[in-house]
């Protein structure tokens, strides 16, 4: 008679509270994986889609970069003149009066090194 008791008790405590712990642990663990995964496939078509977006920019960009050349004739009376304080500049234009200051410095410094060697 004991022994029916204990396995009785042993089968009500299996089916009453260690079975029904394991399939709710299983299927918030399922439910939470499925989650997670939706919300990671969101955010990576995401970024991919920002990542398009950005290159397809720069494909444009490159594509277009010559042509500001072509349609800004102050550029050219930058490199070819130097920057004058008579031309009205555009503020996008500002930073190529560095460019222009750089290349002019690096010019000096190679006519100074080949003036330093043939004077060797």
């Amino acid at each position: 008679m004991k022994s029916s008791i204990r396995n009785r008790l042993l089968v009500m405590l299996l089916v009453c509270i260690i079975v029904p712990y394991f399939i709710s642990v299983l299927a918030i663990y399922f439910h939470t994986k499925e989650k997670v995964e939706q919300h990671e496939y969101q955010i990576s078509e995401v970024q991919l889609q920002k990542g398009s977006e950005e290159l397809g920019q720069y494909f444009q960009d490159m594509v277009n970069l010559p042509y500001i050349l072509y349609l800004n004739p102050g550029l050219f009376r930058i490199f070819e003149r130097g920057f004058d304080t008579e031309y009205t500049i555009h503020p996008s234009l500002v930073h190529l009066h560095k460019i222009k200051k750089i290349t002019d410095h690096v010019e000096k410094d190679r006519r100074g090194v080949g003036q330093a060697i043939d004077s060797a």
